[in-house]
């Protein structure tokens, strides 16, 4: 099937897209930046990476490790793929303090979820130094430093929460300018620093002996650790890849059905939030989604106008609730399949604000008082009630200065709203339609940030 833009081939199943580059048309066209990245950009991460996998065997696994921990904590959306992937090579071409690079994927996933949660992302660049330039050329880390405290400015507050370098590449922070936000990676960070735990806490046998870790290897991690607890059922290692769900402020329960890859999810038990629905638990939903997903290449190979290549129904009902929505929420989703939307309102999402366009159908309006008679009453009380001063509260003291004020409300043009969270909600299930199955409120919400 031919297109302007790219050639696809389907094969048994599966779908090759083929693109012609032409550097003429890469420097001149309309969207420069989107093409170099897909032309020039990408192609060459994936050989830098592919060139790095071929030296450790066990870089692979981790890369797969650490990938499904982002999108089972719904971070899809908020870090790309090639920073996952830059941030594992760190591990392996850093092994310090461990002394080697991880020979598993699972001590390699460890020390990735250390890492995250250990790092000091806001004061120190991650570079890559493959080469090992950075000890025979003090110049090069002098320009780092440089380039970095410059882009993190005198507070360093600016730039990307994540800044990677590499001594191949300097401006290998392109990857990160468009993600995790800095709120994104404090979620990153605390969520990783939990998963850390319980992971830890499960690793309880050493390869080599079959005996439990003694308090030095559960410490500083120097065993290989391979062989896991036969006393844990796989349901205790899924607790690492699931999300907190009580974190969200709302949930937006998508139908299964609707949802591509669906057989690939990771989904915590939606009883607790959504009791009606019988199918919520994720032993039984499992058990059906595998028996669909196998069928799912048949049924690709029997379209006669061919499978709808890179269409995905969730990424754009999450894409038009960021246009939608994004001033006064956040929106978190797996990609792998999930069938939960969650959503993080905003500090100042309910916060008086002036009327517009976009807030108009979900907003209730607020009748403001008459300022100027409040002010003008105020200041005729004390001529006339002078002898009903109270006797306890002295001019200057924190009583007096504790008594309410009128505000003053003339800033917002004389009209201001709030907005009303069950317009919004009804608005999210108008813009989903048919994907949308229920929505929920939730009650408690589990702040990581809170401390």
């Amino acid at each position: 099937k031919a297109s302007p833009g790219w050639l696809d081939v389907y094969k048994a199943g599966y779908v090759f897209r083929l693109r012609i580059r032409a550097d003429k048309e890469v420097s001149d066209g309309k969207n420069t930046a989107a093409m170099k990245k897909l032309m020039i950009s990408s192609p060459t991460h994936v050989e830098f990476v592919h060139q790095f996998q071929r030296k450790h065997r066990s870089f692979s696994g981790t890369v797969r490790l650490a990938k499904r921990w982002i999108y089972g904590q719904m971070f899809s959306n908020s870090i790309n793929d090639e920073t996952i992937e830059l941030i594992v090579m760190h591990l392996f071409a850093h092994p310090f303090p461990f002394g080697s690079p991880p020979l598993s994927h699972q001590c390699g996933f460890l020390r990735f979820l250390q890492l995250l949660s250990g790092f000091d992302w806001q004061n120190q660049p991650l570079i890559l130094d493959l080469e090992s330039k950075l000890g025979v050329s003090s110049g090069m880390q002098q320009a780092i430093t440089q380039d970095f405290e410059a882009v993190r400015g005198p507070d360093m507050l600016d730039g990307p929460p994540i800044y990677i370098v590499s001594t191949r590449d300097l401006k290998m922070q392109k990857w990160t300018q468009q993600g995790p936000s800095i709120v994104d990676l404090r979620r990153i960070v605390a969520l990783a620093r939990q998963s850390l735990q319980t992971y830890r806490s499960l690793l309880t046998y050493d390869k080599r002996t079959g005996e439990p870790l003694n308090a030095d290897c559960k410490t500083n991690y120097k065993c290989e650790l391979s062989v896991l607890s036969q006393a844990h059922k796989w349901t205790s290692w899924r607790s690492v890849f699931l999300p907190t769900l009580s974190t969200f402020d709302v949930l937006i329960q998508l139908d299964r059905h609707l949802v591509p890859h669906h057989d690939l999810a990771l989904e915590p038990s939606l009883k607790a939030f959504f009791p009606k629905d019988a199918s919520s638990s994720s032993s039984s939903s499992s058990s059906l989604l595998g028996k669909r997903g196998a069928t799912q290449m048949a049924m690709n190979t029997k379209l006669e106008c061919g499978p709808l290549v890179g269409f995905n129904p969730v990424e754009c009902f999450v894409a038009e609730l960021k246009e939608r929505f994004g001033d006064i929420a956040l929106f978190y989703h797996d990609k792998c399949g999930g069938s939960i939307i969650g959503v993080v309102w905003k500090p100042s999402a309910f916060l008086p604000c002036s009327l517009d366009i976009k807030s108009f159908s979900s907003s209730c309006s607020i009748p403001l008082p008459d300022i100027s008679t409040e002010v003008q009453e105020e200041e005729e009380k004390p001529k006339t009630k002078k002898k009903k001063k109270k006797k306890g509260v002295k001019k200057g003291t924190t009583e007096e200065a504790s008594t309410p004020k009128p505000v003053d409300m003339s800033q917002f043009g004389g009209k201001i709203v709030i907005r009303n969270v069950f317009e919004i909600l009804s608005d999210i299930r108008q813009l989903g339609r048919d994907l949308v199955k229920d929505i929920c409120l939730v009650e408690t919400s589990d702040k990581l940030l809170s401390s």
